[in-house]
């Protein structure tokens, strides 16, 4: 009896199952498999239609604007600080010759006028010299004796001699005294901006203690470095061409105008490459303004290309590889460098070694993006994306 019960016990656990999986079954979504009826169709590769075409160079180097001039201004006679200007204020703008600070000046007055003083009675001394020397040599005459026989210290030479350099000593005297007291005041050198505070009233300085420091505001430099092949690229008339210049962070926001200036004329003998200046005049005073310290990228024009390709910069691989999409649709890899980069596309030779059938009436179709899957002879069906590179 148990044995049968079972036998009809697994019966029922077997008629379950087959119940669960026939209904699991129902409810999976009938898939449709398709078969491409097209044997030699390829994978889709999106393309960029570009033509040899003259193209104008452009040099894009990084550089930091600095102010033309910049300058420590310092103390260079001991004292104490009776003024300082109110505008003596980090980030003021201050015009040229305007004071900046005064130094306590009695002390210097009055060596001035020691000084003034020296020098008149070392000038009376030599006119007194002078007379004397005057009447000896008179006297000798007189006496009935060529004058050339007679000695310096008859003529009294040596005694007009010292007048004079004591005369010379005391107006370098004079001019020094001069220049102390005109120390004393510290003036704005150029139109600049204050970098750093200046120093309180009634501070006591000493030959040589920092005031402040300040930039001008008359024009800023760049300095770029181009390496050779760069500099291969630049018209011969470098010199006075107009730049653009953009934020290095974020180009599309703004940009200026700057002019080369001049050129170095050796190499940097550790990079091995030369440095060219853009000034650009007036920079607080532009909008927005252009501020020392900016990181900034120059685009410099250069020469005309002829012949050159335009494609999109991602259509350059790491490895310097331009895929090319032939006249019967099969990938071609062509090894190159870039020329010249701008505005999201780069300039290359023009491929000298595709089939006869790579181009079409002078057209070359490049693939926008290359991946990792890309082989030489590989079939693909190219969809074009734009003809920018078409002129």
């Amino acid at each position: 009896m148990k044995y049968r019960n079972r036998i009809i016990l697994l019966i029922a656990v077997v008629a379950a199952s087959v119940g669960i999986v026939a209904i699991v079954a129902g409810m999976q979504p009938e898939r449709t498999v398709t078969q491409s009826t097209d044997p030699d169709s390829g994978q889709p590769v999106s393309v960029h239609a570009v033509r040899p075409a003259a193209h104008t160079a452009v040099i894009t180097a990084l550089g930091e604007v600095r102010s033309l001039h910049r300058l420590n201004l310092t103390a260079m006679v001991d004292g104490r600080i009776e003024y300082v200007n109110p505008a003596l204020r980090n980030g003021a703008i201050v015009p040229a010759g305007e004071v900046l600070v005064r130094i306590e000046q009695s002390r210097y007055v009055a060596e001035l006028a020691t000084a003034r003083s020296l020098l008149a009675q070392a000038e009376l001394a030599l006119l007194t010299a002078q007379r004397e020397a005057e009447d000896a040599a008179r006297g000798w005459e007189r006496s009935g004796r060529a004058l050339e026989n007679a000695s310096e210290f008859v003529l009294r030479q040596p005694q007009l001699r010292v007048a004079e350099a004591e005369r010379a000593a005391a107006v370098a005297q004079v001019a020094l005294a001069e220049r102390m007291l005109s120390d004393t005041v510290v003036t704005m050198p150029f139109d600049g901006v204050v970098l750093t505070a200046g120093p309180a009233p009634q501070t006591t300085l000493v030959a040589g203690t920092p005031i402040t420091q300040v930039a001008s505001v008359e024009a800023a430099e760049i300095a770029i470095t181009l390496d050779d092949a760069q500099w291969q690229l630049l018209p011969a008339d470098i010199d006075g061409r107009t730049v653009r210049i953009v934020d290095a962070t974020d180009p599309a926001a703004v940009s200026w105008a700057g002019t080369v200036v001049r050129v170095a004329r050796h190499m940097d003998e550790q990079s091995r490459q030369r440095v060219v200046w853009v000034q650009v005049d007036r920079p607080l005073s532009l909008d927005p303004p252009l501020l020392p310290g900016k990181f900034v990228s120059v685009e410099v024009p250069g020469r005309d290309l002829a012949n050159t390709l335009r494609i999109p910069e991602s259509a350059l691989t790491n490895a310097g590889l331009v895929w090319f999409v032939t006249a019967d649709q099969r990938l071609y890899s062509v090894r190159t460098t870039a020329l010249f980069y701008t505005g999201g596309f780069a300039v290359v030779p023009p491929p000298q070694d595709l089939p006869e059938n790579g181009g079409n009436e002078g057209n070359f179709a490049v693939a926008v993006a290359p991946n990792n899957s890309f082989v030489n002879g590989m079939s693909v069906s190219p969809i074009t994306t734009g003809a920018g590179g078409l002129q």
